[in-house]
């Protein structure tokens, strides 16, 4: 998984905060751009050298994902295929939701 190449090249830096928000940026404009679905190989490359430069070098641009994530909200409204980005993104949400901050209805 990407994220796990990206995680090893920064070392304790990942655990910072201001890389971590860095990061999750990175991954969610990776889901709903679903700009993983179709050939990967160069896109993991590029994430992995552009991702890390992003993090360690102070004024580096985005990595390319970040820049090329174009987030249609009508997609979401269209959602079909289990196999897409998109779709697994919105039930990773769903679940990442505490059960005790939901509203009661009282």
């Amino acid at each position: 998984m990407q994220i796990v190449a990206i995680m090893v090249a920064l070392g304790d830096q990942a655990d910072s905060y201001g890389f971590a928000a860095q990061l999750r940026h990175w991954y969610w404009c990776g889901v709903f751009g679903e700009l993983y679905s179709g050939t990967t190989e160069t896109r993991f490359a590029n994430d992995l050298q552009d991702v890390v430069t992003w993090i360690t070098t102070v004024g580096s641009g985005e990595p390319r994902t970040v820049r090329d994530s174009q987030f249609q909200s009508g997609r979401l409204l269209r959602l079909r295929t289990r196999n897409s980005a998109a779709y697994k993104g919105m039930y990773a949400l769903q679940g990442s939701v505490e059960v005790s901050s939901l509203p009661t209805g009282s």
